[in-house]
């Protein structure tokens, strides 16, 4: 067996389990649960989708059952930020190298990190 990839897999793993991520917590604590979409404009979105954030800052997308991504939320820039933690997503509907625009207690609108004034997609609180 060739061992010379070992310390690049070893480097790939470390960094995967270190990234940033922000805790919900303080301002962010509503966030925390299960979160169904609602509405959204050309976002292939339906109302078999739904997000779960976590408490330590990771997030599963899922379509009915099957989750279709998943990784984690860093606030920058005044705004809480999705990276996904898969190699391969599903490009039907991701929310990776998006943030979250708007929060109230049951609604969150999400965006293109680069696009403020762009159609958003919503999600409403169970």
């Amino acid at each position: 067996m060739n061992f010379k990839f070992l310390p690049y897999l070893i480097l790939v793993l470390v960094s995967f389990t270190t990234c940033k991520k922000t805790k919900l917590k303080g301002e962010f604590t509503s966030l925390i649960g299960t979160w169904h979409w609602s509405r959204g404009w050309g976002d292939d979105g339906s109302t078999h989708l739904k997000l779960e954030l976590k408490e330590w800052g990771h997030y599963k997308l899922y379509r009915d059952k099957d989750k279709i991504e998943h990784g984690r939320v860093f606030k920058k820039d005044g705004y809480l930020k999705f990276i996904a933690e898969m190699i391969f997503n599903n490009k039907n509907l991701t929310l990776d190298t998006k943030q979250i625009v708007y929060i109230s207690n049951d609604t969150i609108n999400i965006t293109k990190t680069d696009c403020h004034d762009c159609a958003f997609t919503t999600f409403r609180k169970d």
